[in-house]
């Protein structure tokens, strides 16, 4: 195991004295885009949320490039630079998109070259944002309002960026333009934990893949590997999506 990345071992997590995770291991490097997949109730969200702070585990760790973050909160965890975009977005709806986007960045609030620079990062990676800075997020599309939720994570400038399910409420058309544009995030050295049940095209821009189920990592490998495994064909790849 290298120093740099995430490096998740033998985590456990639950919500009082229910186990959800058992004993999953998980890597992502600087750079990478790995998936998460499973079944609605295979613990893909409580594994993101044990790794982002938000639920404390039980036992194992979460090492970002050398430090172990288990047990930290998630302000803790996120000045570490490990940023959390959560299923359904979390956005503030009755704010501008602008606004949003600077919530992003309360952990350097007081510089504004710092600001200024990762705004105009974020704008570059969708200029459709900087068209619509100030109108209330409540108003854009689904579309739309995912950029903003990414753009308000990126603001961070994390090492590695957690998405739970980018792909709720969205047109497959709609999400796979983001699934491109995320895989873009690669090329700035970010890594990338990608929860999705679009199994189909989430593999097509995945480096890496691990298969979640009651807990537990049943199959991890390649984005074609994990694509041709037989409890991937069978469950999830047979109807096409």
């Amino acid at each position: 195991m290298t120093a740099d990345g995430l490096a998740v071992d033998r985590l456990a997590a639950g919500y009082g004295a229910a186990p959800v995770l058992q004993q999953v291991a998980l890597r992502c490097a600087p750079g990478q885009l790995v998936a998460v997949l499973g079944s609605n109730g295979a613990g893909k969200s409580t594994l993101m949320k044990a790794i982002a702070g938000l639920v404390r585990p039980s036992s194992g760790s979460v090492v970002l490039d050398g430090t172990d973050l288990a047990g930290l909160d998630a302000p803790a965890v996120a000045r570490h630079g490990l940023v959390m975009v959560p299923e359904g977005r979390a956005l503030f709806t009755g704010m501008t998109v602008w606004d949003n986007l600077l919530v992003g960045a309360y952990l350097y609030r007081r510089d504004r070259a710092r600001i200024r620079e990762q705004l105009d990062r974020v704008v570059t990676l969708f200029p459709r944002l900087g068209e619509r800075r100030v109108q209330d997020v409540g108003t854009l599309s689904g579309g739309e309002q995912q950029m903003v939720a990414l753009g308000r994570a990126l603001m961070g400038r994390p090492r590695i960026l957690l998405l739970d399910e980018p792909s709720l409420g969205l047109a497959p058309v709609v999400f796979q333009s983001l699934l491109e544009e995320i895989a873009k995030l690669r090329t700035s050295g970010t890594g990338v934990v990608l929860v999705e049940q679009n199994v189909r095209s989430t593999l097509r821009y995945a480096d890496y893949a691990y298969l979640l189920q009651r807990g537990r990592v049943v199959a991890e490998g390649t984005a074609a590997e994990i694509g041709r495994h037989d409890l991937v064909e069978s469950s999830y790849l047979a109807g096409g999506t």
